[in-house]
């Protein structure tokens, strides 16, 4: 018990520490900040670019049922 409360104080005075936790969250926040923004962007022109295929293949796949519906209807 004496051990982890001697752990868990050492990790408490890190914490405070303002010098060495400051520094490190700045850079974990600029590290951190661009990441989600770009992965924001691709995730929307990749969800856009999904649409527009389904949009295409549900076209495609309308026309083929266009032209096996004539095909039926011519033989």
């Amino acid at each position: 018990w004496k051990n982890k409360y001697t752990r868990d104080t050492t990790e408490l005075s890190a914490h405070k520490d303002p010098s060495s936790n400051t520094l490190g969250r700045k850079q974990e926040r600029k590290s951190i900040l661009p990441l989600p923004t770009r992965n924001y962007w691709t995730n929307i022109t990749s969800f856009q670019r999904e649409r527009e295929n389904k949009k295409k293949t549900t076209e495609r796949k309308s026309r083929e049922e266009d032209f096996c519906h004539h095909s039926v209807l011519i033989f």
